[in-house]
This record gives C-alpha cells, sequence and structure tokens, in this order.
C-alpha cells in the first residue's frame, strides 16, 4: 500500500497534474480595479509560484491574497481557489495534517454560500478533506468525507448540467476511487458506478469544451482497469485497458505515462520499466535536476528493475540514487534560499513604500514620527533577528525531515526485499524477524518453498547502513536466484562467493547460514559459511549448538569451494539461527547477552509455536538493554517440522 501510494503521488506530482491540483474555473480572468488589484496580483503569484513549485511563496503570497477581505468580496471563486493553492501546496510537502486544517477553514466560509458555482467548493473540500484523511490511514472517516462530499454534488447539479460543476463532481470521484484502490479494493469496485454516472453528467453538458468528452472517458477506463487489476480481475481489467487504449489521447502517445499503475497491478514490469527508462531519458536529455521527484521516481525504476530480474542495473540504480543524496539536498537547500531572497526583496520594496509615506507624514508631524521611526526601527531589528533564527531552524529542519524521508524510502525497498508471509503448512511451522540497528541494515534472511523442499537463509552483511542494505539485496538476489536452480546449499555458497568476490573493491562479505529441508524425510543439508552456529533442539536435547564445519564468510577470498553438511532427520526438532546481533546484544555497561544466556534461554522456553519462540527472545534482549541503543542488526528463523498426529 506504501509503495502504491508513493507511485502515485510522485507520478502526478512530477508531471504536473497531482490530485490536489486546484480545478480552473470562472474567477481566473483579470482585472484592473486599482483597489482590488494588490489583492488579485497576489493570488496570481500564488498561482504561479504553485505552476514552478515553488511553495514557500505559494504560502506567502496565498495568505497575503486571503487575508485581504476584498478579493472575496471582488472575486470569490479566486478566493475560493487561492485556498485550494494553499491546500494543494501542503498536501504536495506530505503535510497532510496542516492540509486538512486548511480545508476546515475553507469549509467554514463555502459551508455559507448560496450560489451553485461557489456551493460547490464545499463539496470539492470535502472530497480533498476525504482523500487527506485516506493519506493520514484514517480510511473510514475518509470514505465517509468522499461520499458525504458526492451527495453534496448530487444535490448541487440535479438536472440542470453544467459543466464545470460536473467535471468538478466527476473529477472528485474519480480522485476518491483511486485512494480508495489502495486501501479499500471493496469500496473502489462500489464507486466505479458513481464514476461511471458522474462522467455520463459531465459529457450530457451543454458546454463540453472540444477534446474533454474524451479525456474523461479515458481517464474513467483507465481508473476502472486499474480498480479490477487490483481486485484480481484480469480479465475485465484488460477489457477496460483496451478501451482506454482506443481513446484519441491514448493513440496520440500523449498519455504514455498514464498507465503505470495498471501496469504495476498488472505485474507487467517490462512494460513499466519502459516507461521509467524513457521517463529517465527524458529527464538526463532536457538536464532535469536531481531532486526528490526524481529520485523518487528512480526508487520506483530500481523495483521495476528488480521485478524484471535486471539486478545488474538495479545495482546501478540504487548506485545512483545513493550518489545523489547530496545533490538532492542541495538543491533542495538552493530553492529554499531563492525563494526566501525573493519574499526578501519584496518585502524590502514594501519597507520602501512605508518608509516614503512616512517620510510625507513627516512633515506634518514629526513629534509623533520621530516616535514612530524608533518603534519601527527596533521591530525591524527585532524581525530580522527573529527572522534569521527562524530561518536557520528550518533549514535545519528541512534537512533532517529530507534525510530521513530518504532513509524511510530505503527501509521500506529493504524490508520489501525479505519475507513477511510464511507458509501455511500443516508439517511445517516457520517464522522470522529482522530489526535493523539503524534504519537500513545488512541482515538478511529469506526461504523458498519448492514442492515438498524448503530453502532457507539468515546472513550478516559486514559493516551497517546503506552500503550493507546494497549489499544485502545482491546476496539476496543472488540466492533466490540459485535456490530456484535446485542447488544443494554448499553449491549455493560456493556461487554466491564467486559473484560477490568479483569487483569487491570494498572488502565487504557476508556470513550466511544457508539450509535445504525435506519436509516429507526431515532431511536437511545445510552449509555454515562463516555465521554463528544454530540451535538445534527436541529428540534427545534439550537445546545445543549445532556442531558445525569452518567455512569462511562469503566475498572475502575468490575460488574457494564450501562443504556442506546434513543431518538425518530433524522431525519433531525445533531449528533456531540468528545474527550475532543477538548474543552479541549490549546493555549501557556494555556487557554482552552471550551465548549461556542464549541457550538458557531457549532451554528454558516451552514451545508453543515458531512465532512464539522469537517474540520471547525479541522480549529477553530488550530486558538485557534495559533502554541501551542497539548496538547491530538484529535476525531471527525458527522453523519446526512437525512429527505426524498418531492420536487417530
Amino acid at each position: 500500500m506504501k509503495r502504491s501510494i508513493l507511485l502515485l503521488t510522485t507520478v502526478l506530482t512530477f508531471v504536473g497534474c497531482d490530485f490536489f491540483r486546484p480545478l480552473d474555473g470562472p474567477g481566473m480572468e483579470r482585472t484592473d480595479d486599482g483597489l482590488d488589484s494588490i489583492a488579485v496580483a497576489n493570488a496570481r503569484r500564488a498561482v504561479e509560484s504553485f505552476e514552478t513549485k515553488q511553495y514557500r511563496m505559494v504560502e506567502y503570497y496565498g495568505n497575503k491574497a486571503l487575508a485581504e477581505k476584498r478579493l472575496y468580496e471582488h472575486n470569490p471563486t479566486l478566493y475560493y481557489q487561492t485556498w485550494q493553492y494553499l491546500i494543494s501546496t501542503a498536501f504536495d510537502n506530505g503535510e497532510y495534517k496542516k492540509g486538512i486544517d486548511l480545508i476546515t477553514a475553507a469549509l467554514d466560509k463555502s459551508a455559507q454560500e448560496e450560489e451553485p458555482e461557489l456551493k460547490a467548493y464545499e463539496a470539492r473540500f470535502m472530497a480533498q478533506m476525504g482523500m487527506g484523511q485516506i493519506r493520514l490511514a484514517r480510511v473510514s472517516e475518509g470514505i465517509k468525507s468522499c461520499d458525504d462530499a458526492y451527495r453534496k454534488f448530487e444535490a448541487l447539479i440535479g438536472d440542470n448540467p453544467q459543466w464545470e460543476l460536473c467535471y468538478m463532481w466527476y473529477r472528485s470521484t474519480g480522485e476518491a476511487v483511486q485512494h480508495f484502490a489502495i486501501c479499500d479494493i471493496k469500496t473502489a469496485l462500489e464507486w466505479l458506478p458513481r464514476m461511471e454516472q458522474t462522467y455520463k453528467k459531465a459529457i450530457s453538458a451543454p458546454d463540453v469544451p472540444e477534446g474533454m468528452a474524451d479525456y474523461c472517458l479515458s481517464k474513467l477506463e483507465l481508473t476502472k482497469a486499474e480498480v479490477y487489476m487490483k481486485a484480481d480481475n484480469p480479465k475485465e481489467a484488460e477489457r477496460h485497458f483496451n478501451a482506454y487504449q482506443q481513446t484519441e489521447i491514448a493513440k496520440s502517445g500523449e498519455d504514455w505515462i498514464s498507465p503505470q499503475l495498471y501496469y504495476e497491478n498488472a505485474r507487467r514490469w517490462d512494460k513499466l520499466l519502459a516507461i521509467y527508462n524513457r521517463w529517465d531519458s527524458m529527464c538526463i536529455a532536457n538536464g532535469y535536476p536531481m531532486n526528490t521527484d526524481y529520485q523518487q521516481m528512480l526508487g520506483m525504476k530500481y523495483h521495476a528493475e528488480l521485478e524484471n530480474g535486471r539486478r545488474d542495473l538495479a545495482l546501478k540504480t540504487a548506485t545512483r540514487i545513493v550518489d545523489h543524496l547530496g545533490t538532492v539536498d542541495s538543491l533542495n537547500k538552493s530553492d529554499d534560499a531563492s525563494q526566501l531572497a525573493v519574499i526578501y526583496e519584496t518585502q524590502k520594496k514594501e519597507a520602501k513604500i512605508a518608509e516614503q509615506e512616512a517620510s510625507i507624514a513627516r512633515q506634518q508631524l514629526v513629534a509623533v514620527l520621530i516616535a514612530f521611526v524608533l518603534v519601527a526601527i527596533f521591530f525591524v531589528v527585532y524581525s530580522l533577528y527573529r527572522r534569521r533564527a527562524a530561518r536557520r531552524l528550518a533549514e535545519v529542519k528541512a534537512a533532517k525531515e529530507r534525510i530521513e524521508s530518504e532513509l524511510r524510502i530505503a527501509k521500506e525497498i529493504q524490508q520489501s526485499m525479505v519475507p513477511h508471509v510464511f507458509p501455511e503448512r500443516q508439517e511445517l511451522d516457520l517464522y522470522a524477524s529482522m530489526t535493523p540497528a539503524r534504519e537500513v541494515g545488512g541482515d538478511l534472511y529469506d526461504y523458498i518453498m519448492d514442492g515438498d523442499r524448503l530453502y532457507f537463509c539468515v546472513g550478516d552483511v559486514s559493516g551497517k547502513g546503506v552500503p550493507a542494505a546494497l549489499f544485502m539485496a545482491q546476496t539476496i538476489r543472488l540466492m533466490r536466484t540459485f535456490a530456484k536452480q535446485r542447488m544443494m546449499p554448499d553449491v549455493i555458497a560456493t556461487r554466491l562467493n564467486a559473484e560477490l568476490t568479483e569487483g569487491n573493491e570494498s572488502g565487504m562479505f557476508v556470513t550466511m547460514f544457508i539450509g535445504l529441508l525435506d519436509l516429507q524425510t526431515g532431511h536437511l543439508d545445510f552449509c555454515n559459511a562463516g555465521h554463528n552456529p544454530p540451535v538445534i533442539g527436541g529428540g534427545d536435547h534439550q537445546g545445543a549448538f549445532l556442531d558445525v564445519k569452518s567455512n569462511a564468510p562469503i566475498g572475502l577470498w575468490p575460488n574457494l569451494e564450501y562443504e556442506g553438511e546434513q543431518m538425518e532427520n530433524v522431525k519433531g526438532r525445533v531449528l533456531f539461527v540468528y545474527s550475532d546481533g543477538l548474543n552479541e546484544a549490549e546493555n549501557e555497561q556494555k556487557e554482552q547477552l552471550g551465548e549461556q544466556k542464549l541457550i538458557d534461554i531457549l532451554r528454558s522456553t516451552d514451545y508453543e509455536s515458531s512465532r512464539q519462540v522469537i517474540e520471547r527472545m525479541e522480549r529477553e534482549v530488550e530486558r538485557h538493554r534495559h533502554g541501551a541503543e542497539p548496538n547491530d542488526d538484529l535476525t531471527m528463523m525458527c522453523i519446526h517440522v512437525k512429527l505426524p498426529d498418531r492420536t487417530g
């Protein structure tokens, strides 16, 4: 769900048609009314700043425009559109709570309107409220707000369709459907007839602009295709996607970006990768700066390359993302600085005008003016001091938030590489967890079911942070490839070592325990490559470390041949595999948990399920740390092949 929201938001923001972009309508015409021209000019500056994504200036000019009561009195439509630009700015910046607060204020005003053209903004704001609530994971509230907005539009338009009102209704309904598809596919399906109804109402208006009927049809068919594909109805999805491709806008090739969500839901990674490659090529050819939007697009390209099996290309894309972290930060700082400079120059010009007016007033009342000037000087100095301090604080906060956002993206990418759903088989109980010490780490685990054969592994990459995460991604992708070729664990380790030592100038390596378990016979083949020995329990044992051969870690020396081992039958016994973040977990006194305490905890744990064993161990680690920060990544896997039930 998070990746779909990221894809939806990044795509539409990057190409300039974000869901929360204000709708065009009456009131944008120019005015030469002298008294009202300042407020109107500020509103237009907010519009121009939004088009170029200068969000600081949008907030500055938009708030100045709304502060003038004359803007509403002269042009109420422009007044509400200015509200929408401020709301859109908040949502584009990911400040959804702030956006909802702005919508609440706008609703208080629009709820008092009587004219249909202005009353429609109440319904529009309510629809945006719903979509903002959905992005804050308040799904039920969001669905209710969208439903209330739909009914307000329906009552407002009635049997007298006007294009601008009907299009606002149609677009709000389509946006709601696309948001529901991310979080509640059942509701999205229930809303498709509503989108069909609003489309028919819009194109039945007598004043439909040229080309808009085809545009609305293309969005309707593409949205249906996306929703049905998300609902696991590929036949119906393909029918609507074919209908979309027959629209004029799709045939013209102008709409080549829009099918992304459909291709992702359909797992058409080749088509999706083709879009991202074209997109990336256009950005490079046009000198598009490596900003936050571009970097998020590269993150989606990275995912598509992995799904296409292009590990080499994915690694290059990931390297580009990491290499440009500093560039993105610098560009954002430069953009902020330029916007602040423009705002500051505007304030200086306004101060100069005020000074000229004060000069005229000085001739009439010198004494009062002197006192005013002294107060004004004090105020300016104080304001400048406060402004500089606030600007420094804002820059530091913004930089921190950007870094945290980038690390969250990296963490989501890494977490998506390890399984979080485990086999539901009567004879097998398997559970695993991975907790990085930082936002991203170098531990890994994986399993692959091949009929009654279970491949599994646990690994620990040297180092921490982004480099270790990239090495981990490469390792886990190779592991899956070799396992699908049905290689034995020692062969997998040998092949992994051959691949990872090639061009490994940084000297990174990974310790791994690789196993192959036959669920019918209980036979276990394994290879331990420099990893901590697992714990085996059950049978005649009360829990003991498995005696394993010494193999070197993977990635250090080429041309190694790894030795494998085997156990005849592990049915009825519990195998516990872990990384050294467990036995080396430290408290504030730098005391480690240790292997003896580890084995004591496992021996004292009455086995109920693999998940219960791991959750017990996680609690014991937290108790041992006693508030100390984690000093290493922590990964654990517990496997139990059950004995046949002979009670019957």
